[in-house]
């Protein structure tokens, strides 16, 4: 299985590193990205789906993982079952 980037709603992924009260510096550093990537995912671009399971935990905001299926890595670690 190939792992393909995955579509989050706009404003969804932004919000949930402001909940977790964490700067776009902080967090691009932590999840091993550019800064530049993390605002195009906040933007509305295709996040790989290892660093939307690792923000997911960063940010305790698991449900970030629910638009996921079960064909793809995340949806098959929340769960999912394919359609």
């Amino acid at each position: 299985m190939t792992k393909k980037a995955q579509i989050v709603p706009i404003m969804a992924f932004k919000k949930a590193r402001a909940s977790a009260m964490m700067s776009l510096e902080e967090s691009s550093f932590k999840l091993g990205i550019s800064r530049r990537s993390l605002c195009r995912y906040e933007a509305g671009g295709n996040i790989p789906p290892d660093v939307l399971v690792e923000a997911a935990r960063m940010y305790d905001a698991p449900w970030l993982l629910g638009w996921y299926c079960g064909r793809c890595p995340v949806g098959c670690q929340v769960g999912r079952k394919a359609g």
